[in-house]
């Protein structure tokens, strides 16, 4: 079996790189319609996927020209702020909004402003949070584009109240080169944007924009994935552009086809060559990858696990052996989109008695402020593929031009070497009783908790020679 054929994948795909169906016409009843032909609809389903795809292009673009206007207001924005609160706040900007904190606070304790971007202006928020908690609101005041700066610095006052901000240090102490960078920010993205515009014609109908917000952005094949699949790779130069062709599965390391550096005047003629390289071969099937899923379970999954005394339908099966129950449940991805599937599977072994006995000591322990403790057998619960080291990600992929018939194959050889021999060896193990509550460990109060976690943060801190004086200073 080739380990590479089956394409598992982990990665969230974006809901900004793909959008919804477009309407069927036969939906309109504003006057009646005399049913099409098979083939009239064929034909038309064709034509709406085509328009589907040309508006996942338009929406990435959208995005990213959205993200520009907002890094130039902001950048306006920034460069507003009078003098006298320059050296006392630090600024956080990311997509959308500003946070400002007073110097020495941070967002996860003390003070901050929250300015927020909206579709008629801003909303921004004074909040404080005593630590690691909730962020309990202070005030929030709505503000137009054009009294924005008049509001953010009467809301940064505020903010101030009873602090010194006179020779206050700050990282912002050069606000100018600040506001210099968000202005490059905004230019970057629209040279973003003006890159991949004019491509949309010829590409947008089999590929798709990957883009995390970075200084390096790519061209994927339509129903691949950034780590699974091939990739053009853009990356901006001081002189012009980076472009690499690579390729990746789930189970190996990206291997690098093509390389260049390119000026302004020639990126577009080398991007339509590294494209053409990339697609060499590929097509789009006109298929739902919804649809493909379904047969996935209905075709070969159903059948499969029924043989080998199975009963269920859909994505649920389960077996009795004995006092034991073995459950195996398919799980699609909220994220999943018409261009691919992202599946993995929930398995359990339990042995009901067993299960029941921990499940009514857990939770009299809870009630009682002890902890909780694990069945060491008898209640075992594991993720395929992301629990058994088969390959790096921890969903299956599934994509409408996929060979059905070999994908089951690959995945019913991945569930016999490594799923199923640990299903053996969990109903084969001897079964314990819950320890009584009352002899438990007390739990730890949640202060105790954060505690803890500062320590291990201190600690791998200082293994990666960070020098960290005081554990308490991570709680600023």
């Amino acid at each position: 079996m080739d380990p590479t054929a089956l394409p598992l994948n982990a990665g969230r795909g974006s809901r900004f790189g793909t959008s919804g169906r477009v309407d069927n016409p036969y939906n309109d009843k504003s006057e009646a319609l005399t049913p099409p032909r098979l083939g009239q609809r064929l034909t038309l389903g064709c034509m709406a996927k085509q328009a589907n795809r040309g508006a996942a292009w338009a929406a990435r673009l959208d995005g990213i020209r959205f993200q520009q206007t907002n890094a130039d207001e902001f950048a306006d924005l920034l460069e507003s702020v009078e003098s006298q609160w320059r050296g006392a706040v630090q600024v956080q900007p990311t997509t959308g909004k500003v946070w400002f904190l007073p110097s020495g606070d941070s967002l996860n304790k003390g003070s901050k402003l929250e300015v927020r971007r909206t579709r008629s202006g801003y909303v921004m928020e004074i909040s404080v949070n005593p630590g690691w908690t909730r962020s309990n609101r202070v005030v929030q005041r709505r503000a137009t584009l054009e009294n924005a700066p008049t509001i953010m610095n009467s809301l940064l006052g505020t903010l101030l109240e009873g602090r010194s901000v006179r020779g206050a240090s700050s990282p912002e102490s050069d606000w100018p080169g600040m506001v210099a960078r968000m202005r490059a920010y905004g230019r970057a993205l629209g040279a973003k944007a003006d890159l991949l515009a004019p491509l949309a014609l010829k590409w947008s109908s089999i590929c798709e924009i990957s883009d995390k917000g970075g200084e390096e952005f790519g061209i994927i094949r339509r129903g691949d994935r950034a780590d699974d699949g091939k990739a053009v790779w853009i990356t901006p130069t001081g002189e012009g552009w980076s472009l690499r062709l690579s390729s990746q599965g789930p189970r190996k390391e990206s291997s690098v086809t093509k390389e260049v550096r390119v000026s302004p005047q020639d990126v577009g003629r080398m991007l339509d060559e590294l494209l053409t390289e990339m697609t060499a071969g590929f097509s789009v099937s006109n298929l739902d990858a919804q649809q493909v899923y379904r047969a996935l379970l209905r075709d070969f999954v159903g059948p499969w696990l029924r043989k080998r005394g199975y009963r269920g339908s859909g994505g649920h099966y389960h077996q009795t052996f004995g006092d034991y129950q073995v459950e195996i449940r398919f799980q699609k991805s909220v994220w999943s989109t018409h261009e691919s599937i992202d599946y993995l599977l929930n398995l359990s072994v339990r042995h009901l008695a067993t299960a029941a006995l921990y499940d009514q000591a857990n939770r009299e322990a809870t009630q009682l402020g002890y902890e909780w403790e694990a069945a060491p057998a008898g209640s075992w619960h594991r993720q395929f593929p992301g629990n058994f080291g088969i390959q790096k990600s921890s969903w299956v992929t599934l994509r409408p031009g996929d060979d059905i018939a070999g994908h089951a194959d690959h995945l019913f050889g991945d569930l016999d070497l490594a799923v199923f021999p640990e299903v053996e060896i969990q109903l084969r193990l001897p079964l314990a009783t819950p320890t009584p509550p009352e002899r438990r460990p007390v739990r730890p109060s949640h202060e105790e908790m954060n505690r803890s976690a500062l320590a291990s943060t201190v600690t791998s801190l200082r293994s990666a020679g960070a020098r960290v004086d005081d554990p308490d200073d991570l709680r600023k």
